[in-house]
């Protein structure tokens, strides 16, 4: 019954099912959690609702592997990401199809909020995806100036190497690159590799 409350986006059914007992972590046709179901249709309200009734933050898809956490950044859900890693959602989840970090994806859909609000939680900056490649070196392919800022400043290393298709650092790959915003992106590596050196 919850999960049909969810799925038509009645945060006010899905309430009264909760206060009568309902239980949170039913799992529907899909075998999906009421949660997961908030978090792909965007329902902020439920979310929480649901998240305040001990909804499990890490709850993922049993088929897929999806997590919750990876759904609602892929979504670019800025208020469910907070209200996920609010609860316990776990920054360094991972995606079982393809082995991405909420990090990484959100570094993708170049979603300069969200990559924030996944590094005030503890994202590492360090950690790669399965083709090799950390979320610096996206940024950087990306020519995100915003991004690769926000990464650097959380401590990503500018002179890690095989990061790149050729196994260059991400700070050799910029100057190769040196596209249109290339030039104050190489800055910023550069000074960032300088400043740990110095350290």
């Amino acid at each position: 019954m919850l999960s049909i409350a969810v799925g038509r986006g009645s945060s006010s059914l899905t309430n009264l099912l909760l206060q009568r007992g309902a239980d949170v972590e039913e799992r529907n046709r899909a075998r999906e959690t009421p949660l997961l179901q908030a978090v792909g249709r965007n329902e902020t309200n439920i979310v929480s609702l649901l998240i305040t009734k001990g909804a499990d933050p890490n709850t993922r898809n049993p088929t897929t592997g999806e997590p919750a956490l990876y759904r609602a950044v892929f979504k670019g859900s800025t208020s469910i990401v907070s209200l996920l890693l609010g609860a316990g959602a776990d920054a360094e989840v991972k995606n079982a199809e393809g082995g991405e970090t909420p990090l990484y994806r959100a570094v993708l859909r170049g979603d300069t909020s969200i990559v924030s609000l996944l590094l005030s939680y503890g994202a590492r900056t360090d950690t790669r995806s399965p083709g090799g490649e950390c979320p610096l070196y996206r940024a950087v392919y990306r020519n995100d100036t915003s991004i690769v800022s926000l990464l650097l400043g959380k401590g990503a290393d500018p002179e890690a190497s095989g990061v790149g298709p050729n196994g260059e650092s991400v700070l050799e790959y910029a100057v190769r690159k040196a596209g249109s915003k290339g030039g104050t992106i190489v800055q910023l590596l550069t000074l960032s590799a300088k400043s740990k050196v110095s350290k």
